[in-house]
């Protein structure tokens, strides 16, 4: 790379999976992109991704990416959580991906699509000027001159070693993950154990081993040596039930110990800087959810930086949303494990499982209400229907194609999330359009309005205009 100064629109900082996607992205929309990555892989070479990633996958072209990458599609994982060990079938098998491969290769679709990747480089001294960022890149060697680098949008994408995460950022107790591939192959079933003092999860390789990971709360090994950590590590797979087989089986390497607690970052967006993927949010590795999530959030991430260089009006509203969607989807994750790790601190009651059964994250809205998809009677496509008390439409931050917007939305304590539309088409039509019935609804504004007026009324967001008991009599 040229010594000479660069000028771009987005500057990437990180290389991973949130940090290509978005580059892709935005070099597709014809961005003028970097991405600067260090060339630090991911420190655990096999990684389980979730089977709901598939559609995103296809609806961005990166399907055959992933494909690529995934070595197998485990069909049944191994459990002994808050019950004894036993099989469960998968019903919808997720990837077991290889990262170094599937980083190398999303790098290689965000070149593809224009983004310019200088790899084995670093970002320092970042500051921000009044028309954006400022950026010197060094090389891999400090013989290396820097390159002055101009951006508009600064996109943080470094994950973890980001280094900004705080203990008040934090939205579990502080937990660690200790890793290593152990030479014994095994078939490509998941193995996931409770212990008293933490948890483990094993999965096979590309290679043929078994890779084990360990999650322990940090305080328990707090100034502990590599060597005794490892002796713990062994331990904890020695005295488990599914992974004994494995106790006396040579370890691959060193021990990979790296944070594994989850954290929100305060402000995953503001003017002209958009935080992606683990900067912005981590998840508990319980869910399988961090190659998703950061999918997700570098797409999301892609739109914001879009709206904040073509529509510099609209930083607030896009900030708004990436601060928002980050947010809410973070408090989905906490919820889900905290249920999880309740159930084995039913059964197994210690400072661990007990501290981790008390997460929490403070939550932006009051609570959803009881109802579900199945606990309302569904209407008569007769029946003249009316939105329920509590229904709020108010203009909110949405996607819109490749950029964000403000829409006029629809807000109620049962819905998880504002909605702005029913697929392509805006819900505000509806706002006026009730007192109607489901037949009205469906001449004119078509099924697909009307199915989502069905599926309110099955939630309480819309109800009979006369309760069906006064309408009978």
């Amino acid at each position: 790379m040229s010594t000479a100064g660069v000028e771009v629109d987005m500057c990437v900082t990180g290389g991973g999976p949130a940090g290509a996607v978005v580059a892709r992205q935005l070099a597709l929309l014809g961005h003028r992109v970097m991405v600067v990555d260090t060339g630090q892989r991911h420190a655990v070479g096999v990684q389980h991704v979730a089977a709901g990633l598939d559609d995103a996958l296809r609806s961005i072209d990166l399907d055959g990416v992933f494909d690529r990458a995934t070595f197998a599609r485990p069909q049944a994982r191994s459990l002994a959580w808050d019950t004894a060990p036993h099989f469960e079938p998968e019903p919808r098998p997720g990837r077991l991906v290889d990262r170094p491969t599937l980083d190398r290769l999303l790098l290689h679709a965000a070149a593809t699509a224009g983004a310019a990747v200088v790899a084995g480089a670093r970002a320092t001294r970042i500051e921000r000027r009044d028309s954006g960022w400022r950026l010197e890149v060094c090389g891999p060697t400090p013989a290396t001159d820097p390159v002055v680098v101009r951006a508009t949008v600064l996109i943080d994408a470094t994950g973890h070693r980001s280094g900004r995460a705080v203990a008040g950022d934090r939205t579990s107790p502080a937990t660690l993950a200790m890793g290593a591939r152990w030479l014994r192959p095994t078939t490509a079933v998941l193995r996931v154990e409770a212990l008293d003092d933490g948890w483990l999860w094993g999965a096979p390789t590309a290679e043929g081993s078994t890779f084990v990971a360990a999650f322990v709360d940090r305080r328990r090994i707090a100034g502990a040596s590599l060597a005794e950590r490892t002796d713990w590590y062994r331990a904890m797979v020695a005295g488990s039930m599914l992974f004994a087989d494995l106790g006396g089986d040579a370890i691959e390497g060193d021990l990979v110990v790296t944070d594994a607690s989850s954290h929100l970052h305060p402000q995953p967006a503001e003017s002209l800087l958009v935080r992606i993927g683990a900067a912005a949010s981590a998840v508990d590795p319980l869910s399988s959810q961090g190659i998703q999530g950061a999918i997700r959030s570098a797409l999301h991430g892609a739109a914001v930086a879009t709206t904040m260089l073509d529509d510099p009006a609209d930083t607030t509203v896009a900030a708004a949303f990436h601060c928002a969607s980050t947010r809410r989807n973070h408090q989905h994750h906490v919820a889900l494990a905290t249920d999880a790790y309740r159930r084995v601190a039913a059964v197994r009651p210690t400072p661990f499982w007990l501290d981790r059964a008390s997460m929490h994250i403070r939550p932006d809205a009051p609570p959803a209400g009881p109802a579900t998809a199945s606990s309302l009677t569904v209407p008569h496509d007769t029946t003249v229907l009316r939105w329920s008390a509590g229904t709020r439409w108010e203009p909110t931050p949405v996607l819109v194609g490749s950029r964000v917007a403000e829409r006029l939305a629809l807000r109620h304590p049962v819905l998880p999330e504002p909605v702005a539309f029913v697929g392509s088409q805006g819900l505000a039509v509806l706002r006026d359009a009730l007192p109607a019935s489901l037949d009205t609804l469906r001449h004119g504004h078509g099924d697909a309005m009307a199915a989502a007026v069905r599926q309110l009324a099955q939630l309480g967001v819309v109800e009979p205009l006369v309760p069906e008991n006064d309408a009978i009599s």
